[in-house]
Order: structure tokens, then C-alpha cells, then sequence
């Protein structure tokens, strides 16, 4: 191997040698990167952890004393909601049974129910539709289950007509009557919840803080360590970097020498071959000079040389 091809050679190791030395370093300084980010990381789950703890104790005695007043403010307004409807039913109850005990079992136009049948009914104390059971009814001499059902017919027709009168709701003054009865009651179990929400906020904001400035040093120390890193690296790179350089100079340089010396070998074999063409002219006209002669022998050479000296003299 000509001796500038192996020192090409050695240079171009050199460089794989320089870029896996670089890269190995480059490996070492992100490894301890990862390092010390991991120990960063560490330490920030661990004051997360303190933080949730924290936070989920404050929820467990604040949080539980909100969830009781709510559920008592709850029941309170259920127990309004109860009151209101249980006194609404008790007057729709009344105003049924009145429309009943008002509908006489003499006056009432019933199917199978004569004159007879209906004073059996009242000696038996069934005077109204109020008084009206399917087993009362069906207890009376002469009143089967067929008469027994158009009797309780008649008593289930005239509910429904009564349902349809009575009221559906309480009036404005009742039903505010009800409500400044649990109003009272109300406000205060409102206040304190407000007020444990409001404590538990403020708790939580100054537990979040708290914890927010404990991470501050960690959060300054990974910038720090990436910076660092950075450095660190580019520095690495900036070695390497130089000795490429002087790498791909000598390479440079060879290529150079290797360019001058083959346009001087270029320039030798032109020279050779216009001496070639020269000697090829030289011979050619040797070759048209002799071209008469080609038939002399050396006998006729004798001849021509003893005859022309003779005559010369």
C-alpha cells in the first residue's frame, strides 16, 4: 500500500476512534444527567407524597365535618319537603272522606240496589259512601259478590270525582308558615358549612403553598443540573471538535498532494506520450527515406560502391 494511502488510512481510523471516544463521553455526561434528575425526581415525588397526605388528612376532619352539615342540611330540607306533602295528603284524605260521607247510600242510583237492600245496608251502619268496604257490604243478608262489587263501584266513581275537586297543593301562607319553620335551622347549618369551606380552602391554599416553596430549591437545582449538563456537553463536543479539525486538515493536505502529484504524472505521461508520437514520426519517415533501397542486396551495395569509386577517381 503506497505509503500516503496508509497514512489515509490511519486518519480515517483516528477519526472513528475520536467519535466513538466522543460519544462514549457524551454517553458518561448524560448518564450522570439522568442521575442527578432522578434523584431530583425522587425527592419532588416525595414531597408530592407528603402534600396528598397532607391534603387528604385536612379533607379527612374538615372534608367530613362539610359532608355531615350537608347531609343535615339535607334531611332538614327533606324533612320540610315531608312535612309539606304529609300535611297536603292529610287535607286531600279529609276532603275525600267529607265528599263521601256526604253521598247518602238511600239517595244513590246503584245497579241490583233497591229500596230494601239499602235500609239492610244502613241498619248495618252503611250510610255513606264513606262507610262503603267491599266486606262490610258483602256481609248484608241478600248482597252477594256480583251487588257487593256495584256498590263498591259506585263508592271507587265517587273518589274519583272527588280526587279530581280536591286541592293539589297547600296555600302560600301555609306552605310559608312550614318553610319559616325550617328557615332558621337552615341558615345556621348553612353558615357553618360555609364557614368549614371556607376554612378548608384556606388550609389547602396554605398546604399548597407550603409545599410549593419546598420544590422551588428542587426546581432551581434541575435547571441548574441541565445547564450544567449542557455545558458539559458542548465542551465535549468543542474538544472533539478541534482535533477533527486537525484530522480533516492533514486529509486536506494529502488530498492536495495527491492532486499536485497526479497532475504531474499527468503532465509526464502528455510529455511521454508526444515523445511516443515523435518517435513514431521518426520512424515512419525513416521507414518512406529507405523505401527505394528496400530492394538493394549487398551485392548490389558492392558494386554501387566499387563502381562509384572508380569512377570518382
Amino acid at each position: 500500500m503506497p505509503k500516503r494511502a496508509k497514512k489515509k488510512a490511519a486518519l480515517t481510523k483516528q477519526i472513528s476512534y475520536l467519535n466513538d471516544k466522543e460519544q462514549a463521553d457524551l454517553n458518561r455526561a448524560e448518564t450522570k444527567l439522568r442521575r442527578k434528575l432522578n434523584s431530583i425526581n425522587n425527592r419532588r415525588l416525595g414531597l408530592n407524597r407528603k402534600e396528598s397526605v397532607a391534603l387528604r388528612r385536612l379533607q379527612g376532619a374538615l372534608g367530613f365535618d362539610i359532608s355531615k352539615l350537608k347531609q343535615q342540611l339535607s334531611s332538614l330540607i327533606q324533612a320540610e319537603s315531608n312535612e309539606i306533602s304529609n300535611i297536603l295528603q292529610v287535607r286531600q284524605d279529609q276532603f275525600v272522606t267529607g265528599y263521601l260521607s256526604r253521598r247518602q247510600i238511600i239517595d244513590a242510583s246503584i245497579p241490583g240496589i233497591g229500596y230494601k237492600l239499602k235500609m239492610r245496608l244502613q241498619a248495618a251502619g252503611i250510610h255513606t259512601a264513606a262507610d262503603i268496604t267491599h266486606y262490610n257490604v258483602t256481609s248484608v243478608e241478600g248482597i252477594g259478590r256480583n251487588k257487593g262489587s256495584a256498590v263498591v263501584s259506585w263508592r271507587d266513581s265517587l273518589t274519583t270525582q272527588a280526587k279530581m275537586l280536591m286541592p293539589t297543593s297547600l296555600s302560600p301562607s301555609e306552605i310559608g308558615g312550614i318553610k319559616q319553620k325550617y328557615e332558621i335551622r337552615k341558615r345556621q347549618l348553612e353558615n357553618q358549612r360555609d364557614d368549614v369551606q371556607r376554612r378548608l380552602a384556606s388550609r389547602e391554599r396554605e398546604i399548597r403553598h407550603q409545599y410549593a416553596v419546598k420544590r422551588k430549591p428542587l426546581d432551581a437545582e434541575q435547571v441548574t443540573a441541565q445547564n450544567t449538563s449542557d455545558q458539559e456537553s458542548q465542551s465535549i463536543r468543542n474538544k472533539y471538535a478541534q482535533e477533527y479539525a486537525s484530522i480533516s486538515q492533514r486529509l486536506a493536505q494529502l488530498a492536495t498532494e495527491a492532486q499536485t502529484e497526479s497532475q504531474k504524472i499527468d503532465e509526464e505521461i502528455s510529455k511521454l506520450r508526444k515523445q511516443i508520437f515523435d518517435c513514431h514520426w521518426q520512424t515512419a519517415k525513416i521507414r518512406r527515406d529507405i523505401k527505394p533501397y528496400k530492394n538493394l542486396t549487398f551485392r548490389h551495395y558492392i558494386r554501387f560502391v566499387l563502381l562509384g569509386h572508380r569512377t570518382s577517381n
